[in-house]
């Protein structure tokens, strides 16, 4: 485990030295949420793409049209005939990405490298919610839903039947958003992207910062691009890992991270006998936590390498550390390297996966992944012989098939994930600690799986193209929290089904969902019973 350990290590530092050999084009990520990344994956299932690494999102625009590209490439090499669904996602992903097709080598369209876009989507949502969102609370002499583990955590769920929305809540009653977002880019070295948001709440109160409307950034970035390393500052989200629904590490789940990150956001090829690795992206990125409260001024940082050796298999490797903050002790960046000595950082809060990909042609590019991390929120003396990776365990399966039936409209999504195995005779929690007792979160949501600490979730999708415009998506949550260490166990059964309709090449979308919750023991309360109500409306235009 050590050696492997620092081997990655070696490969990161290899990476960025490499990079700066490879020519590039400085581009803005494409949002988490966006369409055109389940239209990748209706494109890898009839294997038109080989070299998309999952993992490490987002993706920037120039990589979503490298690989269009090669999807394009390889319907010509192979002689693909594609269903006319497929081919009609294809030629939408030419248009939305059509300036920066040019720049990867596809010959149709004009290069043009320098641009400002004032509108380049706008979106308009309705949100009304009736319940109270759960609470993940264990606080020294205050509120405890947990017993036995000395690691706390204060956190809120957000909003009932809403997660991954980059944090923003919403109220009881009737809700309104609007944002939109712009970017530019000049020459080939620098981008930029603004993503403000305006939130009008019927009922704000029980929010931490009650008000009825609400103006705030929600994502503001620019980026300088050397060669193929870039570097990025401002506020932007991550997600880390193979899941859909939620992953150990790092997702959208919380508000977006105010962050110095450098990547490679186009896969690169290693030199010398690393080549075989295949695409390989590494990430490493620094944020202070505003508005952490225990201890406050809080720091994070992390880094992840992600490499795919066959067309058919990716590995990835992540790791966060919150660190610093008022009454501990400095921190040393370079204590980051005691990671591959096989050893926790010092006075850090410290969690760290491995993830995997493997795609299976025959059986209809189905995909099974998985993650296996540990989180190092156990304390004492007691050392088991992998250390960190082995303290609290947390594993995810999941399965994809994007072509269920074979003119690929339906597919279906599995996802088991839990977090609740721990091996230290002290044990505790995943995105709990004993120093940072505030938890794993940022503006009070967990920035890993908002299933929350010491907790299972069992989560399928599927989703069906009525017609070319029409998509239809029904989806089942099943969670439990407090399963080894709650006072009571919470169990909470979700269900859940949309319809977006799409028009103009899909410049403009409606989306509706309906959601119903029940929630059994309510924030670990034995007898306390509810049921909650999501109805939400969104309208997107893009230009």
């Amino acid at each position: 485990m050590v050696l492997f350990l620092r081997v990655l290590a070696f490969l990161l530092l290899l990476a960025i030295g490499f990079c700066s050999h490879v020519l590039a084009f400085s581009s803005v990520n494409v949002p988490l949420d966006d369409w055109s990344y389940a239209a990748l994956d209706k494109l890898e299932g009839f294997g038109l793409i080989h070299s998309e690494l999952h993992g490490t999102r987002p993706f920037s625009r120039l990589e979503m049209a490298r690989l269009i590209h090669e999807a394009h490439v390889e319907q010509e090499a192979q002689g693909i005939t594609l269903p006319p669904l497929i081919e009609e996602l294809l030629r939408d992903l030419d248009k939305e990405f059509r300036q920066e097709l040019p720049l990867v080598g596809k010959t149709t369209g004009i290069l043009q490298k320098s641009f400002i876009k004032p509108l380049n989507e706008v979106q308009a949502r309705y949100v009304y919610s009736q319940g109270q969102p759960r609470e993940f609370l264990n606080v020294k002499g205050g509120e405890s839903q947990y017993l036995i583990t000395s690691a706390r955590i204060r956190a809120t769920e957000g909003t009932p039947l809403v997660y991954n929305n980059d944090g923003i809540i919403y109220g009881e009653g009737s809700n309104v958003s609007l944002q939109f977002s712009s970017i530019l880019g000049y020459r080939d070295f620098f981008s930029a992207y603004v993503e403000p948001i305006v939130v009008i709440r019927e009922n704000p109160a029980g929010l931490q910062n009650p008000s009825d409307t609400q103006v705030d950034l929600l994502k503001g970035y620019a980026k300088l691009t050397q060669w193929s390393n870039e570097l990025e500052f401002g506020r932007d989200s991550m997600w880390w890992g193979q899941g859909y629904h939620g992953d150990e590490i790092m997702t959208n789940n919380a508000f977006p991270l105010d962050l110095l990150k450098l990547s490679n956001p186009e896969p690169i090829l290693l030199p010398w006998i690393f080549h075989y690795l295949g695409p390989f992206k590494y990430v490493i990125f620094a944020s202070h936590e505003a508005g952490y409260e225990d201890p406050p001024n809080a720091n994070i940082m992390g880094f992840r390498l992600n490499f795919k050796p066959s067309a058919i298999f990716e590995m990835g490797f992540s790791t966060t550390a919150q660190f610093g903050g008022e009454g501990q002790p400095a921190f040393n960046p370079l204590n980051m390297f005691r990671l591959f000595n096989g050893k926790s950082l010092p006075n850090s809060n410290q969690l760290t996966a491995f993830d995997f990909r493997l795609n299976i042609p025959w059986l209809r590019n189905t995909q099974v992944y998985l993650e296996y991390g540990g989180e190092d929120s156990g304390f004492g003396d007691y050392q088991h012989p992998w250390n960190l990776l082995m303290k609290d365990i947390a594993w995810m399966l999941g399965f994809y098939c994007p072509a269920v039936t074979a003119d690929g409209r339906l597919d279906w999504r599995v996802e088991f994930t839990s977090n609740y195995y721990p091996t230290d005779p002290t044990p505790g929690m995943w995105y709990a600690h004993s120093i940072y007792k505030s938890g794993y979160i940022h503006e009070d949501m967990i920035m890993g799986h908002h299933m929350g600490p010491d907790a299972e979730d069992f989560f399928t999708r599927s989703t069906y193209y009525l017609t070319n415009k029409i998509q239809l998506g029904l989806d089942y949550d099943y969670m439990v929290r407090g399963v080894m260490l709650g006072r009571t166990e919470e169990t909470v059964r979700q269900y859940c089904a949309d319809l977006t309709f799409t028009f103009f090449e899909r410049s403009l979308s409606l989306t509706t969902r309906y959601g119903f919750e029940t929630v059994e023991n309510y924030n670990m309360q034995l007898g306390d019973n509810r049921q909650n109500h999501l109805v939400e409306t969104a309208l997107k235009m893009q230009f």
